[in-house]
């Protein structure tokens, strides 16, 4: 699409040089190449150092069925209806394809919306026990359609490669699944912003919710979501929109944009782990053609939603490299909800400690489980 960009404004220039000055001509030229070379920045990862109609909100009162495993560690099936289970919306054709799951494997699961199919990938951990309630990580990609981190594939599929978040689902029993963005716009997220997705992620991802809980026991006081750059935007937007669903959201190399909703009511914890040198999303921001909110006003946004009031507490710690690790902790006293920032020196825009950034100061992936393993939201009826 990038190319493309760049292509068509070359030859309208070109197609119109007959009658346009020559400066007039080359700021054509000038504008697609700078334009290319931007949005190309959020695509591929640094080579730094270390790199929202809403949605009808699901209904809250699940029907949890329990898995019949022969054993924890052999293929369980869910349901006497088979591998494909039709889930009539609406009165339309809209079916959900239902794959049997291995424990300690991941499987690729499809819901068709609005006529268009996508696609996630879930993780059920080796000792997954179906009579008892098992916490949820959602996990939303980064931008792009060309390699990832560590030359990893695009989109959900390399985003388990790098983050190794299934080995950790595994060792600490918990159900991730990583949710796909859509596919025809670089695996993009309908943040709100006019550049990515216009699809209805809200309705994907309250879907996705609807097959976990008619397939499996979870945890819905325990149900944390995870974003990896524009992935993470989307989440911010997600978890402002329905947080009493929430019980915690981590980000890396994440930005809020300014549209997102007060979680007024139902607050959640939240995680923000941040390299002080990241280009792709800097810390002061973007301010024109893709407007990224400063971390600070992130901050401040999540302090004020968490009704923080109290100065945040910093600690520094030395990483295996000499650098800086910087932690702000933050704590509502009255509800609990926490909100920390890191930051990290000399690590560009990556999924810390993952595949392609293990020399990183800091391990992502055991960072955001620390954080959010024993928060939980209270729920309402």
């Amino acid at each position: 699409m990038v190319n493309n960009l760049s292509t068509v404004t070359l030859r309208f220039a070109i197609a119109c040089s007959p009658y346009l000055s020559t400066g007039l001509m080359a700021t054509f030229i000038a504008f697609g190449i700078f334009i290319t070379s931007e949005f190309k920045a959020l695509a591929k990862p640094s080579t730094a150092k270390s790199t929202e109609s809403s949605a009808a909100a699901s209904t809250e009162q699940s029907t949890e069925t329990s898995a019949e495993l022969k054993d924890n560690r052999k293929v369980a099936l869910m349901n006497s209806a088979g591998s494909h289970q039709t889930r009539a919306k609406n009165k339309t054709d809209e079916r959900t394809l239902r794959v049997p799951f291995v424990v300690g494997k991941t499987t690729r699961e499809t819901v068709t919306i609005d006529g268009r199919q996508r696609q996630y990938f879930q993780h059920i951990p080796l000792n997954y026990d179906g009579t008892k309630r098992t916490p949820v990580m959602l996990v939303f990609n980064g931008w792009g359609d060309v390699p990832g981190q560590g030359n990893t594939k695009p989109g959900a599929a390399g985003t388990e490669q790098f983050t190794g978040l299934s080995e950790k689902a595994d060792k600490e029993n918990f159900i991730v699944v990583y949710l796909d963005g859509y596919q025809k716009n670089e695996y993009s997220w309908n943040n709100g912003q006019w550049f990515f997705s216009k699809q209805d992620d809200f309705e994907f991802t309250n879907r996705v919710l609807d097959s976990l809980r008619e397939r499996f026991r979870i945890d819905r006081e325990r149900l944390y979501l995870v974003g990896y750059s524009q992935g993470a935007s989307f989440a911010h937007r997600y978890a402002t929109t329905f947080p009493e669903r929430i019980a915690a959201l981590a980000s890396v190399g994440g930005w809020i944009t300014g549209k997102e909703k007060k979680p007024t009511g139902s607050p959640y914890s939240c995680l923000e782990i941040h390299s002080a040198s990241d280009p792709t999303v800097p810390v002061d921001g973007r301010v024109w053609w893709l407007k990224m909110k400063p971390q600070e006003d992130l901050k401040k946004f999540y302090r004020s939603a968490d009704g923080i009031e109290e100065e945040a507490q910093i600690i520094t710690k030395k990483a295996a490299d000499g650098s800086d690790i910087k932690i702000e902790i933050s704590r509502c006293k009255t509800t609990g909800t926490e909100f920390r920032y890191i930051t990290v020196a000399n690590c560009g825009h990556k999924w810390f400690g993952g595949k392609g950034a293990e020399s990183a100061a800091i391990n992502a992936t055991d960072t955001i489980w620390d954080f959010v393993k024993d928060k939980r939201k209270v729920l309402k009826g």
